[in-house]
């Protein structure tokens, strides 16, 4: 855990995803079986187990809850990785699940969540 929080400070890649403003971020355990990139909303399970957004069971899709501050791979097992969990953030740079698309309701959940989005979604 020392190591993890030290190297919050240091997640901060210029690629244009986080705009600015109050930024904060935290640990989040990562379900197995998934390969993720830096700008993934993320989403927790029954289990609280993070899944890229638009990940359903049954007929639930998750709500929404951070967006990924590093690319993990977890196809060998869970892991922690670092999320913003309040940030303003790029709309064209955050990604979700393949022929999921955000709705109106997505973004105001982030928003209660102190996640905003700037430009267009």
């Amino acid at each position: 855990m020392e190591e993890l929080s030290r190297h919050l400070i240091d997640v901060n890649p210029y690629d244009e995803l986080v705009i600015g403003g109050e930024k904060h971020q935290c640990g989040v355990t990562v379900k197995a079986g998934q390969k993720l990139e830096r700008g993934t909303i993320l989403a927790t399970d029954k289990d609280n187990k993070a899944v890229i957004f638009g990940t359903q069971s049954g007929e639930e899709t998750y709500k929404p809850k951070y967006i990924l501050a590093e690319a993990i791979d977890t196809t060998d097992g869970e892991d922690v990785a670092i999320a913003y969990d309040r940030v303003t953030v790029a709309a064209d740079k955050v990604i979700v699940k393949e022929d999921y698309v955000l709705t109106a309701d997505d973004i105001d959940e982030l928003r209660k969540r102190n996640i905003f989005f700037e430009g267009r979604v």
